[in-house]
């Protein structure tokens, strides 16, 4: 069975065969994340890579070069807990077109000490990552011990695995629950002191974790509460964002209720007849990879 925690999944490859927009590296070469699986209607969009996607870039650079051959280590800390190179761009059934990646990153992804390569479909390369954290974790003593410092050296000489997933109770976008024991709770997002962690009524203090995440030195047992403060500004914001579009709609609904003029005529029937219109084909087919085995076997 999956062992229980939320996760991350890193897309590299050709770009246009990738599930989700994403980030350059080099040569026609991309990388995306998605959270627990294939991307939905919040990965359509890249914007700017933070911190922790910047890391991403930086061990897939590392592991390129030759400098180490532990990628899943360097990627533990962000949660990766797959890696997936597609070669086409949908399910090896489906037909879409071919876009195959370059050698040399099969080669780097294949010469990895702390990836386990998964038989899941013709059209993608994945390999499981042996060290990955999930996103809300109680970390083992050697991963505790390596989180005080910043930089993938120490990532590179610790054996991080074996993490257990706390906090499974999901509260809200940015809030979760459940009972902690002591030790070192790990949050994989970007520092922040908005992170908050009550435990038992009493808060806990945050610190930086592996020079970019959040960690919580806990010394008592109880039930728990991970939430992010959320400033007021934001709330200002998604409120005139509300009333603006709240205006537009008014308008929208004021000028199709508008009485017609006195004098006016209804259009004969015939003259409403839909016009036929002209389409080239796509210049691609659309692949919905939510029913793709991976997705399915990820989740099982």
């Amino acid at each position: 069975d999956q062992p229980p925690g939320d996760y991350r999944i890193l897309w590299i490859g050709d770009a246009r065969a990738l599930p989700q927009p994403g980030w350059e590296l080099s040569g026609g070469v991309a990388y995306a994340l998605s959270d627990n699986g294939a991307p939905d209607i919040r990965d359509t969009w890249a914007g700017d890579p933070t911190r922790s996607e910047d890391l991403v870039a930086q061990a897939l650079g590392l592991a390129a070069s030759g400098e180490s051959a532990r990628l899943g280590r360097m990627l533990g800390p962000m949660s990766v807990r797959y890696i997936v190179v597609p070669l086409r761009a949908g399910p090896q059934a489906s037909g879409a077109p071919s876009y195959p990646p370059p050698s040399a990153l099969l080669n780097t992804l294949a010469g990895q000490l702390d990836l386990r390569q998964k038989d899941i479909d013709d059209a993608l390369v994945v390999y499981e990552n042996e060290a990955w954290i999930p996103q809300r974790a109680r970390l083992t003593d050697a991963a505790a011990a390596a989180s005080d410092q910043a930089g993938f050296e120490s990532l590179v000489r610790t054996d991080v695995s074996g993490a257990t997933a706390v906090l499974p109770d999901a509260n809200g976008a940015n809030s979760w629950s459940g009972d902690l024991p002591p030790g070192v709770t790990y949050l994989s997002a970007p520092a922040n002191s908005r992170w908050h962690l009550d435990v038992g009524g009493s808060t806990v203090a945050r610190r930086p974790a592996f020079g970019w995440a959040n960690a919580f030195d806990v010394t008592t047992a109880g039930p728990a509460t991970l939430s992010y403060d959320t400033p007021v500004t934001r709330y200002v914001f998604v409120a005139v964002q509300a009333v603006l579009w709240l205006g537009a709609i008014a308008i929208a609904l004021r000028r199709r209720s508008r009485p017609r003029p006195r004098g006016s005529r209804e259009r004969h029937p015939s003259a409403r007849q839909p016009v036929a219109v002209a389409t080239t084909p796509a210049d691609h087919e659309v692949i919905d990879l939510t029913e793709h085995p991976f997705v399915q076997s990820a989740e099982t």
